[in-house]
């Protein structure tokens, strides 16, 4: 029930946090008042935590506040859950635009080349944070960081 819940509550930063990291420090205050998995102290040492650390603020903070609930599948869940809106709305633009593939201009011309280096940049900008969060926390990290 904790990883549903994990999920629904940073689905909805991921869906209405516009602007970037510093965007969800609302919603996760929210979060910690409603559900009390941590306090404003502890959200100020993530917040700290999370602008040192590489990658994406809001990312880090979902890791971070998913890890420190819910253990390892806690912090992976949460950090799907903030990043599923994206990728939602990246696949329904992807789908609109399907119907210009078979324009010849896209299909030979300049800019079907610059389509497939905005793909592969956006693919890279949401798998490397999610995969970089994973891989410090299998190998846990220190507290003190």
């Amino acid at each position: 029930m904790i990883y549903l819940q994990l999920f629904f509550e940073f689905f909805k930063a991921g869906l209405f946090a516009i602007g970037g990291g510093l965007a969800t420090i609302p919603f996760l205050t929210d979060i910690g008042q409603r559900t009390g998995w941590f306090t404003s102290g502890e959200l100020a040492n993530m917040i700290a935590i999370s602008e040192s650390t590489p990658g994406p603020m809001g990312v880090n903070m979902a890791t971070y506040v998913g890890f420190h609930t819910g253990g390892i599948a806690g912090g992976v869940i949460a950090t799907l859950g903030l990043v599923a809106p994206s990728i939602i709305v990246i696949l329904i633009i992807a789908r609109f635009l399907q119907k210009f593939r078979r324009d010849p201009m896209m299909l030979h011309g300049w800019i079907h080349r610059q389509i497939n280096d905005m793909q592969t940049l956006i693919l890279m900008q949401l798998i490397r944070p999610a995969g970089i969060q994973i891989i410090l926390t299998l190998h846990k990290i220190p507290k003190c960081l």
